[in-house]
């Protein structure tokens, strides 16, 4: 016998172009060895062997599961399933957003800057699969009595996916 393992069933297609970060990868499309054995056919008995690995390069990823499809007498054929992907979204708000600080009774000055939620305050209200930072500007309008004091936050992951916040303002 030198005729390698037939193909009798479907072979799953590749998984590619999935939004996740590596950690979350829906890996369902690969299969067991005895799901891939049963797609096969051959006059001898068949013995299938994967291996896997996985390729990073920043916030793209690939994991190749690799099967070898042999038969009693060494003959064998070999695919391959690929499964694809990248972080494609933004930081997730978990927590909640704090409320507006209004009807201050007070003149502005540099102290009311301080009420308002912190760069790493606003970091524990979000969630994402890779690492985040917060950055943060203070737009103040208005003089002496009737002022406004917003402060807008920026939550950038390092795949560059953006949260832009609504402002919190006194």
């Amino acid at each position: 016998d030198s005729i390698a393992p037939a193909l009798t069933g479907t072979w799953p297609s590749d998984d590619d172009n999935q939004n996740a970060c590596l950690s979350g990868a829906n890996t369902s499309v690969f299969l067991s060895n005895e799901d891939a054995k049963a797609l096969f056919t051959d006059c001898n008995e068949i013995t299938v062997t994967h291996t896997q690995d996985t390729i990073i390069s920043g916030c793209d990823w690939t994991i190749r599961r690799m099967y070898v499809v042999a038969d009693a007498c060494g003959n064998d054929v070999k695919d391959t399933i690929k499964v694809s992907g990248k972080d494609k979204t933004a930081p997730v708000l978990t927590g909640i957003w704090p409320a507006n600080i209004n009807n201050v009774n007070s003149c502005i000055d540099d102290s009311l800057k301080d009420k308002l939620y912190t760069n790493e305050q606003v970091k524990a209200l979000f969630s994402d699969c890779s690492n985040f930072t917060v950055d943060s500007l203070i737009t103040i309008t208005g003089t002496g009595c009737g002022w406004t004091v917003i402060k807008t936050f920026t939550v950038k992951d390092d795949c560059n996916n953006i949260y832009y916040t609504d402002g919190i303002s006194t």
